[in-house]
C-alpha cells in the first residue's frame, strides 16, 4: 500500500481532534474517503468544546490557526491568506451558506455538539471545489447512524441549545437540535455604549435536522434542514460628526439538502440536491442620511460525483452546480455601508449623495471536474481541473429614469482552473508538499445595481501557492510553510468623483498577500498536557485600476500569535490561551474644513490606511470539570474572555469637528459559567 503523506497540513493539521483529518486508504474499501485536500487544517467537536478562548464553539475554535487573521468583534467570517470574508466561502456538509457565524461572530450557526468537525481550507483546495478565490471553511455534521442514543442540554450566558441523536441499529438515525441566544439581553451590563454600537450583540436562533436510511447494498440516503435567524439593533447618541447612529439588521437563511451515495469496494457515486433561502434587512440612519438595503435569494444547487479506486490510486469525476435568483432593494447613501478599500472614518457622514433602485439579478455556476491522487513510492501527486460556467444576468443596465423601460442582460463566461498537489516523505520524521491553483468567483448580487455598482461586472480571478514541510518528532508536529496570492478583477469603488451612468464599480482591483507561517503542537489526548505555539508573519495589499501604489488591506496583519497550554487530568481539563496580533490599518485624519452646504465639518484624510490601531492583546482562561454516571455525563466550565482586563482598541472615533479623538474599547473581562447535560 502507498503511503498518504499529510497534505492538510501544508498549514497546519488537526490539533485538537483525536481522529486524522485525512482518512488512509486500504487496499479495498466500502465507503472511499474523499480526496486529500491541500492547505487545510481540522478541528474536531470534542476538542474544540474544551479549547481556551474558544466557548465551546467550532467554528471560533478555526480562528487560532495559522493563515486565519482576526476579525473584529463587528464582524462574522474569517480572514483567510489576506482575503476578505466575502472572498471566501462557508460549506455545511458539502452546500453553500451564507455564513459560518451569527452577527458579531460569537457562535457559528450550528451547535457544537450537532457537529463532528470543521476543516479551513485558505486556499490551494482541489478541483472538486471552487466559486471561491480566497479560502474555504467546511464543517460536518455528526454522524447520526454511529454510536449510542444520546441528548444533550447545554446552556451558559451566551445561549441554550437543546438536542437529540438517535441510531437505529444498522438502517441509520436521526437527529434533531436547536438553540436560542439570549445575550443581547444581559449585554448592557457588561459594556459601554460606544462599545455596544461598534460590537452589537444580537439576537439569534438555529436549528437543524437530519436523518440517514441504510437503503442496503451500499446504498444511503440522507436529508437534513438547517436554519438560522439573526437580528441585532443599535441606538446610539455619541459626539461623532453625525451625533445620531441607528441600526436594525436581520438576516435568515435556510437549506433543505438531500444526498443519496451509492458505496462499493472500488468507489463511491454520491448526488446532492439542494434549495434555500437567503434573506437580509438593513436600515440605518447616520444623522440625517439613510441606508435602506433589502435582499432575498433563492439557491437551487446539486453536486455529482463519482470516484474510482485502483489499488492506492484515487479517480474522480464530478459535477457541481449552483443558480441564485435574488430580489434586492436599496435606498439611500450611495457609498454606506463602506466596502474594503473605502477611507471610511467611524460616525463621519457618507455625504449627500443618495439613489434609489429596484434589480433582480441571477447568478449560476456549472462546473464539471476531474481530479486524481496517485500514491508512488514516498511520493504523492494530485492534479486536477475545474471547467466553471458563470452566468451573470440581471433585468436592468441603467438607472431607472422616467419612463425608460428596463433593459436587461445576460452573459456567460468560461474558465479553466487547474490545481496540482505534490507531496513527498523526504525522511521518515519530514514531509515536504507543494500545491497551487487558479480560482474564480462570480459577482456579488448587490453589485450588480446600475445605481449602487455595475451591471458590467464579472467573475473575479485568484491565484494561488504553498510550500510547506511539517516535521514529527517527540510527540510533537512542527508545520512550517510559506503562501502566496494573486487576485485580478476584482470589483472596487470607482475612482472618479463623478463616475460615468452605471458605473459607480469598476472592476480591475487587484490584490496579493505573502506570507510565512510555523506552528508547533502537541494534541490533546485523555489526559496530559497539550498545547500549540502558532505565529504568522503577513502582508496583504490591494490597489483599484487607476491606482500606481499598492495600500494595505483592511484587515491586514502583519503578526499573528497564538500561544495555547492546557492540561487533562482525571476528570477536570484546564487551559489558557495567549493572543497578540498586530492593530488593523486605518485613515489618518490630518484636518478639517467647514461645508457650509451641509452644515457639518468634513474631514480631510491622509495616506490610506498608512496609520495602525494598536496592537490586539487578550488572555483567554478556561477550567471545567466533568462527572459520569452510568448513562449521563455532567460538565460544569468556566470561560473568563479577556481574563486581563485589557483595553483593547478597536476603533477610533472622532468629535464633531475633528478636533479630538478617542478609541473604542473591545470587551471587558467576562466570565461564562455553562454546563452540558449528556444522557
Amino acid at each position: 500500500m502507498g503511503i498518504t503523506l499529510p497534505l492538510t497540513t501544508l498549514l497546519s493539521a488537526l490539533w485538537l481532534s483525536q481522529e486524522s483529518p485525512i482518512p488512509t486508504y486500504e487496499t479495498v474499501v466500502t465507503a472511499p474517503p474523499l480526496p486529500v485536500r491541500d492547505g487545510g487544517f481540522s478541528v474536531g467537536a470534542a476538542g474544540a468544546m474544551a479549547l481556551p478562548g474558544a466557548a465551546g464553539d467550532l467554528g471560533r475554535a478555526l480562528e487560532n490557526a495559522p493563515g486565519v487573521a482576526r476579525m473584529s468583534p463587528a464582524r462574522d467570517g474569517l480572514v483567510l491568506w489576506g482575503s476578505t470574508p466575502q472572498e471566501s466561502r462557508v460549506l455545511f456538509d458539502g452546500v453553500e451558506i451564507p455564513a459560518l457565524f451569527h452577527f458579531g461572530g460569537w457562535r457559528s450557526v450550528v451547535p457544537t455538539e450537532a457537529l463532528r468537525k470543521a476543516t479551513v481550507l485558505p486556499g490551494a483546495f482541489a478541483a472538486n471545489l471552487g466559486r471561491a478565490v480566497g479560502g474555504i471553511v467546511e464543517i460536518q455534521s455528526a454522524d447520526v447512524s454511529a454510536g449510542d442514543r444520546r441528548a444533550w442540554l447545554a446552556a451558559d450566558l451566551l445561549d441554550t441549545s437543546v438536542g437529540v441523536r438517535v441510531p437505529i441499529g444498522s438502517r441509520g438515525g436521526f437527529l434533531v437540535t436547536g438553540r436560542l441566544g439570549y445575550l443581547d439581553r444581559l449585554y448592557g451590563a457588561m459594556a459601554s455604549s460606544p462599545s455596544q454600537a461598534l460590537f452589537p450583540v444580537p439576537a439569534y436562533r438555529d436549528g437543524m435536522a437530519k436523518a440517514t436510511l441504510d437503503l442496503g447494498d451500499g446504498r444511503r440516503l440522507t436529508v437534513e434542514g438547517l436554519a438560522a435567524s439573526d437580528r441585532r439593533q443599535v441606538a446610539l447618541n455619541t459626539e461623532s460628526p453625525n451625533g445620531r447612529l441607528t441600526e436594525a439588521r436581520t438576516r435568515n437563511f435556510s437549506r433543505v439538502i438531500v444526498r443519496f451515495e451509492q458505496a462499493s469496494d472500488h468507489g463511491v457515486t454520491a448526488i446532492t440536491a439542494f434549495a434555500g433561502t437567503d434573506t437580509s434587512n438593513l436600515d440605518q440612519q447616520l444623522g440625517l442620511v439613510p441606508v435602506w438595503l433589502h435582499a432575498s435569494t433563492v439557491d437551487v444547487g446539486t453536486r455529482l460525483s463519482h470516484g474510482l479506486l485502483f489499488g492506492d490510486h484515487w479517480l474522480e469525476t464530478g459535477l457541481d452546480g449552483l443558480v441564485g435568483v435574488s430580489t434586492l432593494e436599496r435606498h439611500g447613501s450611495l457609498t454606506e455601508p463602506p466596502r474594503e478599500g473605502d477611507a471610511n472614518i467611524f460616525g463621519a457622514s457618507p455625504g449627500g449623495a443618495t439613489g434609489s433602485d429596484v434589480w433582480h439579478p441571477v447568478l449560476g455556476d456549472i462546473a464539471p471536474y476531474a481530479l486524481a491522487e496517485f500514491h508512488l513510492g514516498r511520493w504523492q501527486l494530485r492534479p486536477g481541473v475545474r471547467f466553471a460556467e458563470a452566468l451573470v444576468s440581471s433585468d436592468r443596465t441603467l438607472p431607472p429614469t422616467g419612463l425608460t423601460p428596463r433593459v436587461g442582460f445576460s452573459r456567460t463566461t468560461w474558465s479553466v482552473e487547474p490545481r496540482l498537489a505534490v507531496a513527498a516523505a523526504a525522511t521518515d520524521w519530514l514531509d515536504l508538499a507543494l500545491a497551487g491553483g487558479i480560482h474564480h468567483q462570480l459577482p456579488e448580487a448587490a453589485d450588480l445595481s446600475p445605481v449602487f455598482g455595475s451591471p458590467r461586472l464579472g467573475p473575479s480571478r485568484g491565484a494561488d501557492a504553498v510550500l510547506s514541510a511539517t516535521l514529527h518528532a517527540y510527540q510533537l508536529q512542527v508545520e512550517s510553510a510559506v503562501f502566496g496570492r494573486k487576485l485580478d478583477d476584482l470589483a472596487v469603488r470607482n475612482p472618479d468623483p463623478q463616475p460615468p451612468l452605471a458605473q459607480s464599480l469598476v472592476q480591475g482591483g487587484e490584490g496579493r498577500s505573502y506570507g510565512a507561517q510555523v506552528i508547533v503542537r502537541r494534541d490533546c489526548g485523555r489526559k496530559g498536557p497539550c498545547g500549540l505555539l502558532s505565529y504568522t508573519l503577513s502582508r496583504s495589499l490591494r490597489r483599484a485600476p487607476a491606482e500606481a501604489e499598492w495600500r494595505l488591506l483592511d484587515y491586514d496583519q502583519t503578526h499573528v500569535l497564538t500561544a495555547m497550554l492546557a492540561h487533562r487530568w482525571r476528570r477536570w481539563f484546564a487551559g489558557a490561551r495567549l493572543r497578540y496580533t498586530t492593530g488593523m490599518p486605518r485613515t489618518p485624519v490630518v484636518g478639517a474644513y467647514y461645508d457650509s452646504s451641509a452644515g457639518a465639518y468634513r474631514p480631510i484624510l491622509g495616506l490610506e490606511n498608512s496609520v495602525r490601531l494598536p496592537a490586539f492583546v487578550e488572555l483567554d482562561l478556561r477550567a471545567e470539570r466533568t462527572w459520569e454516571g452510568d448513562s449521563l455525563q455532567f460538565t460544569v466550565s468556566l470561560e473568563i474572555t479577556n481574563a486581563s482586563n485589557h483595553a483593547n482598541t478597536e476603533e477610533i472615533v472622532y468629535s464633531g469637528n475633528y478636533s479630538r479623538h478617542a478609541y473604542i474599547v473591545g470587551l471587558p473581562l467576562l466570565a461564562v459559567v455553562g454546563f452540558r447535560l449528556e444522557i
